[in-house]
């Protein structure tokens, strides 16, 4: 991604969260790992860019995700479970324009690429 975003340029990225939550569904989503907020903002320094906002997202999510992938140690998710986590989004969306929680199941990043010349 580096070799492709000019200087100035902007990526955006939502990566899976918390290494814990790594589960066999995650490999069948294609995920390879999870990341902490420090890794993630180490990882884009380290490329190069300047963190604009980072912030977790879907608080519920890490306590479903750990309960199904982790203890129950499903590979998979059923409709009925995925109509109701579904259900879920709007009201997380809502309290998450209030709160900004120090954990998620999910982060989103934006980054800015530095000029070479910093």
């Amino acid at each position: 991604i580096n070799k492709i975003v000019i200087p100035g340029g902007r990526i955006i990225l939502v990566v899976p969260a918390h290494r814990i939550l790594f589960s066999n569904f995650d490999k069948n989503l294609g995920h390879f790992r999870r990341y902490s907020k420090k890794e993630l903002i180490d990882k884009l320094r380290e490329a190069g860019f300047f963190i604009e906002k980072i912030d977790f997202f879907n608080f519920l999510g890490p306590l479903f995700w750990f309960m199904n992938f982790k203890v129950l140690r499903r590979t998979s998710i059923s409709k009925i479970s995925a109509l109701i986590s579904n259900l879920f989004v709007p009201i997380i969306d809502l309290v998450e324009r209030f709160i900004k929680f120090p954990w998620g199941l999910s982060l989103f990043c934006v980054g800015l690429k530095k000029d070479s010349r910093e």
